[in-house]
């Protein structure tokens, strides 16, 4: 049972990662689509 909890654990580990990248990269074609204002971008983290 241990072995399994482990197995789920890493997938769930892997799934937000790409769930992440993912995010990331919606995040980047959105944000070129619709260019944010400066404040906004600040919020963000200020990437750009």
């Amino acid at each position: 049972m241990k072995d399994l909890e482990t197995i789920l654990g890493g997938l769930y580990d892997v799934a937000v990662s790409l769930g992440e990248i993912m995010g990331n990269k919606l995040n980047d074609a959105i944000d070129e689509m619709f260019p944010l204002s400066d404040e906004q971008t600040k919020k963000k983290g200020g990437k750009k």
